[in-house]
């Protein structure tokens, strides 16, 4: 009767350490690294107007937005979701 309470436990904490494992798995596949796509910061007094431009390697605009820095301020903005899978395409040559 004992262990078979026992191999219970057993069962449901195994389940639920894989159950994390791939909740944390999934949440790292669609969000994204950790890290965010950029961060700007403003050292300044003053605030400021910050326009950033992002291309990618067909200098193709992926994302151009203003933003607006308040005076010791900084923001960051996350990887886009059309980004989170993008990979960068190689060309091959032939000799």
């Amino acid at each position: 009767m004992v262990s078979n309470i026992r191999n219970k436990f057993i069962i449901i904490g195994f389940l639920l350490i894989i159950s994390l494992f791939i909740y944390a798995s999934f949440n790292f596949i669609f969000k994204g690294p950790t890290a965010p796509f950029f961060i700007v910061n403003n050292h300044d007094v003053k605030g400021h107007e910050v326009t950033v431009e992002v291309s990618d390697q067909n200098k193709k605009s992926i994302m151009n937005e203003t933003y607006s820095l308040e005076p010791k301020g900084d923001m960051s903005q996350a990887r886009p979701f059309s980004l989170r899978f993008y990979q960068e395409k190689k060309s091959i040559s032939s000799r």
